[in-house]
């Protein structure tokens, strides 16, 4: 009688496999890292320090804000020792981004010089974007024969004091942005010196490469307060328009009082500020974002992902507000109210698995 062998299944690899306390304790980047990281709170305490009110508060956009340093660090740790191949689907993302913005501004009818100038902003920096990624893929990194690199393990850490030259003029410009309180420059300047700290601490390989993950951190960030003012107005037309609609299909034969009101036949819909759809719009991008950085898709897939978004947003929140309406004329006000109060939680939990199930279609196997 034979015996059959069974062999255990190999363990899944750490990617963080052979990284130790005494290894980081002995690492040249660790006492510049520290002092730096001691800098940086210093310097931007105050902004730091009003974070939590700002991702914590009801009529915010942020609430997704306390995630993003979590999602962030996560990018890093399954970028070790394998990256992503996206210098692509930057580029094609900053093209789309800089026509979408006149476009955009056309249909809402706000459209301006202002509109070609920040068409101007976005390929600037997204151009910077994509070529900072072409180098990590291309040349920093020892690539693959299918040009993708290694991962972060693979790169030496030299720190580069020269760097700490470059926190001079962001060191001056702090009082008066403070003074100011300008936010969204303050966070420009935060993103800044964690990049050229990176630059100090590890050397110029590493503050490439890990300049997606650090750029990222704006979505948690006050940085987007001028797009807010601009299409806060637009998406809260667009998703009464939506919600109007489809309380239409349910036969329910709404009224429209106004551009932001619907009235039903024992509730009455008026689409404030906070149900334009504007934070599911911010907090959707954030989450696609994360999948584009993980998911390892094609160009065009990624391409896919972002331009999902809006659409996705504007239809789940204009369901929502549409559902509001029918539980409040089907069961009283306060079950409406109820249902405005939590139906938020349940429509960003959906799109998250539209979307998870979307990179699952479009090839994403992990």
């Amino acid at each position: 009688m034979t015996e059959a062998k069974v062999e255990a299944a190999p363990a899944a690899k750490s990617p963080l496999k052979g990284l130790s306390v005494d290894l980081v304790l002995k690492s040249p980047a660790f006492l510049p890292g520290v002092a730096l990281m001691a800098g940086l709170v210093a310097a931007f305490w105050p902004l730091i320090k009003a974070m939590p009110e700002l991702w914590l508060s009801e009529d915010g956009y942020y609430s997704h804000g306390f995630l993003v340093p979590l999602i962030s660090g996560y990018v890093i740790y399954r970028w070790w020792n394998a990256g992503p191949r996206l210098w692509s689907t930057f580029a094609s993302l900053t093209a789309v981004s800089a026509l979408a913005i006149p476009v955009v501004r056309l249909m809402t009818g706000s459209f301006n010089t202002s509109a070609l100038m920040w068409s101007g902003v976005v390929l600037a920096a997204g151009g910077l974007l994509t070529g900072l990624q072409y180098l990590v893929e291309r040349s920093v990194f020892v690539g693959d024969d299918d040009g993708s690199f290694k991962g972060l393990s693979s790169l030496p850490v030299r720190p580069f004091w020269p760097a700490l030259i470059l926190f001079l003029p962001i060191i001056w410009i702090l009082r008066p942005a403070y003074i100011q309180e300008i936010d969204a420059f303050l966070s420009l300047l935060f993103l800044l010196s964690l990049m050229f700290g990176v630059w100090f601490v590890a050397g110029g390989r590493w503050m490439i490469a890990l300049s997606l993950p650090i750029v990222y951190l704006a979505f948690a960030l006050p940085i987007w307060t001028m797009i807010i003012d601009i299409y806060l107005n637009p998406l809260q037309i667009i998703s009464t328009d939506v919600a109007y609609s489809l309380l239409k299909a349910f036969a329910l034969n709404p009224y429209r009082d106004d551009v932001t009101t619907i009235l039903l036949n024992r509730f009455t819909l008026n689409v404030a500020v906070p149900c334009s759809g504007l934070k599911l719009v911010l907090a959707l991008t954030a989450f696609t974002f994360f999948f584009v950085l993980i998911a390892k898709l094609k160009w065009w897939g990624n391409l896919a992902m972002v331009l999902l978004v809006i659409p996705l947003a504007l239809f789940i929140n204009g369901l929502r507000i549409a559902l509001i309406g029918v539980v409040g004329n089907e069961f009283g006000h306060e079950a409406g109210m109820a249902f405005h109060d939590y139906s938020g939680f349940i429509t960003l939990i959906l799109c998250f698995i539209i979307l998870f199930q979307f990179a699952r279609l479009l090839g994403w196997k992990e």
